[in-house]
């Protein structure tokens, strides 16, 4: 327990930050929700003896982590629509390049 208070101390700063910036990001989805829990359980049933035995606390706190996962979904989906716009400027732009194309070959066609 001891070790567990110094390391807190240690880095009581760094913890305060990561906890503001992750308080502030939006709520998960309930799928997002068991999905981090069920993470939490595997990861901890993938630990061997000697880490279970040294560990100094028992439980987690996925709060933080669901809170994480839901901030990186959100960009996700955010970029995804963003490129998906860009894609259909460039789609509109070759299209108008195409038509431009087509109309001075029929003109200078026509015309000669």
């Amino acid at each position: 327990m001891a070790n567990a208070l110094s390391l807190t101390e240690k880095h009581s700063t760094q913890i305060e930050l990561l906890r503001r910036r992750l308080v502030a990001a939006p709520e998960p989805s309930p799928a997002t929700r068991r999905i981090t829990f069920l993470q939490g359980i595997a990861t901890a049933t993938e630990q061997n003896a000697k880490d279970l035995a040294d560990r100094t606390c028992t439980g987690w706190d996925t709060d933080a982590v669901e809170d994480m996962w839901s901030a990186v979904l959100t960009y996700v989906r955010d970029m995804s629509s963003l490129f998906n716009e860009v894609s259909g400027l460039k789609d509109a732009a070759d299209r108008a390049v195409d038509k431009s194309a087509v109309s001075s070959f029929l003109r200078f066609t026509y015309h000669s």
